[in-house]
């Protein structure tokens, strides 16, 4: 029988979704911490040009 049981494909989704999320989740955390960094510096600058 080459059919998945619902219980199986719900695995294979759950798998699928743990290897792709963590990938996206990295971009969206790199692009965070980028623009929090860019701020930090702005904020820096103006502390110290004060």
């Amino acid at each position: 029988m080459s059919s998945l049981t619902p219980q199986e494909a719900a695995t294979r989704l759950c798998v699928t979704v743990l290897h792709v999320a963590p990938m996206g989740t990295q971009r969206l955390a790199d692009e965070l911490l980028g623009r929090l960094v860019v701020w930090s510096r702005y904020d820096i600058v103006d502390l110290i040009g004060t």
